[in-house]
């Protein structure tokens, strides 16, 4: 009788056992769906009502409640709610609760009530759930930056419903609640600003293109209404010249020839202004460019041109390849080459080169020519429009070139730049958003 008494108990205590480990693991499972349902919510509102239904069933109560603070009500605001039996609490109603929101700050506090009739009904929310038949419940802190901002507020038709180890379970998921509420807040935070940044943004575009609209109505007049001025001026002092040179003296005739040459500068700076323009607005048109025979073209024309009786040696490496506009890159090397047989020309033997190579792991393009070079002291004006690095009366130019092919190089999300020595030569570098490989 003993042995089968104590057998029997044995048996017993590990039935007891194996069905306390059943609901351990149920429970487990059941915390682990709400830990995932809150991760994945996206709103206060989906947070808080993913995990009362499922927490009310572990707990075993009859109602579950989630209620933010409303600043612009002073009230908490009931944004969630799962309920078994019928109530007049509903989801938007406020109310006053008990206590100070401070008081349950401090690291595990909770306010249990085991009896609502012997500890008495202490608010709004109390009478409402009372008649619906809860005898007891647990409010739980929703904290977010180490203030309340709500509340988790369990309750139970049965008296002495909360023990410690349903409130510890309650504590993990209003602990949940409230990093998955801080993380919508920032969330939220982060979509408002995104949605000013882009309400700036509309607006600066707005005033971007209204200046660019006034832009190329100034172009317009440039283009238009200072052209026929300088064609007066240059006319009238040819007429001058062809009509009366023999009335004039020498020196009468020279400065009727810097008249015209001036006139005629000031019509090639409007024309690179324009052009320069131009290029800042024009839609792109991106396609793959051959780029070693861009090159190789350009430099001819320039070459049959501007070179001839010099002796110049032409270097390409063959076969490189770009994505780009091929207008706009024609304009960009023509000003590039140019300046590489404008600075050459007082050479015996000129050398110009183009090709590729590796710059900081960077791939970029370079001409390179043996001409007189420039000091790198002001290399940080090359770039702008109208700055020369070299007397106007050794090489003529507008100033202009260099601040054209930048834009140019820009709008191809690459960047330009210059090596140089005084009496040795120069070579750009630029790059191109992408280059293609040789044969590709």
């Amino acid at each position: 009788k003993w042995f089968l008494h104590t057998a029997w108990r044995d048996i017993t205590d590990k039935k007891n056992a194996e069905q306390k480990e059943k609901i351990y693991y149920s429970r487990l499972e059941k915390l682990l769906e709400i830990e995932r349902n809150i991760l994945s919510a996206q709103s206060a509102e989906n947070i808080s009502h993913t995990a009362l239904k499922h927490l009310r069933e572990i707990l075993d109560c009859h109602s579950a409640i989630a209620a933010l603070f409303d600043e612009e009500t002073g009230r908490y605001k009931i944004i969630a709610l799962d309920s078994s039996m019928p109530t007049t609490v509903e989801l938007g109603n406020s109310y006053a609760l008990e206590g100070t929101p401070d008081t349950f700050v401090e690291e595990g506090r909770y306010n249990l009530v085991n009896n609502l009739a012997a500890d008495g009904i202490k608010s709004q929310l109390d009478e409402e759930l009372f008649s619906a038949g809860i005898r007891s419940k647990v409010n739980l802190p929703i904290i977010i930056n180490g203030s309340v901002a709500g509340f988790l507020i369990l309750s139970s038709a049965v008296y002495d419903n909360f023990n410690a180890e349903k409130i510890n379970m309650a504590q993990e998921v209003a602990v949940s609640i409230s990093l998955a509420l801080q993380h919508a807040n920032f969330i939220e935070q982060i979509n408002k600003q995104n949605l000013e940044l882009e309400r700036k943004i509309d607006e600066r575009t707005f005033r971007l293109r209204q200046t660019i609209s006034e832009l190329e109505s100034f172009s317009y007049s440039v283009s238009h209404d200072l052209r026929a001025p300088l064609r007066s001026i240059g006319g009238f002092s040819q007429a001058l010249i062809d009509d009366y040179s023999k009335v004039l003296d020498e020196e009468g005739l020279m400065l009727l020839n810097k008249v015209i040459a001036a006139s005629q500068r000031m019509s090639d700076l409007i024309d690179a202004l324009l052009m320069l323009s131009r290029i800042t607005r024009s839609e792109m048109s991106i396609e793959p460019v051959a780029i070693s025979s861009l090159v190789d073209s350009i430099a001819g024309e320039l070459i049959r041109q501007y070179g001839e009786g010099r002796n110049i040696e032409l270097v390409i490496q063959p076969g490189l390849k770009v994505e780009g506009d091929a207008k706009l890159l024609r304009i960009a090397l023509e000003n590039l080459l140019s300046n590489a047989l404008k600075f050459t020309k007082y050479n015996g033997n000129t050398v110009i080169e183009f090709g590729r190579t590796i710059i900081e792991g960077e791939k970029a393009f370079f001409i390179r020519d043996n001409g007189v070079g420039f000091d790198m002291t002001y290399s940080n004006k090359l770039f702008g429009a109208f700055q020369r690095l070299h007397n106007m009366d050794e090489f003529e130019g507008t100033g202009i070139g260099l601040a054209t092919t930048k834009r140019i190089i820009l709008r191809h999300q690459g960047k330009i730049w210059a090596e140089s020595r005084l009496n040795e030569g120069t070579v750009f570098y630029f790059t191109i958003n992408r280059a293609v490989e040789n044969g590709d």
